[in-house]
């Protein structure tokens, strides 16, 4: 009977190490909420390495900002750790913008997409 344990026991840590275990996606922004002059940090961490996520921010009036450089949509490349860091500062990059609750999107370019709220206040 102890055998069979230990077989069994052996058995099911060989297989626990053979089953790749996922690491999903993580998208998040400090801090959640402050002024128009003050730096969001926009990371995540988990991504494809080298993947590039194209990144647009929703005002509360619906309105959305995209940063572009020479005419096309600019991107994030994703570190080779699976990691970014993107800095705005609202009243730099969205001049002009709202107060209020916003949406950051970040997106493959197939489709997946991650979202996260922040506010800007007065």
């Amino acid at each position: 009977m102890r055998r069979t344990l230990v077989a069994l026991a052996v058995t099911v840590l060989a297989f626990a190490s053979v089953v790749p275990t996922a690491r999903a996606e993580e998208f998040f922004v400090a801090p959640p909420a402050g002024s128009q002059t003050e730096p969001f940090l926009f990371s995540g961490r988990g991504f494809r390495p080298g993947a590039p996520l194209e990144e647009t921010y929703t005002a509360p009036n619906g309105t959305e900002f995209t940063a572009f450089v020479s005419g096309q949509p600019a991107v994030v490349i994703v570190e080779p750790d699976g990691t970014f860091a993107i800095p705005v500062v609202p009243a730099v990059d969205f001049t002009g913008a709202p107060f209020g609750v916003w949406e950051a999107e970040f997106c493959y370019s197939d489709g997946n997409c991650w979202t996260v709220n922040f506010t800007v206040i007065p």
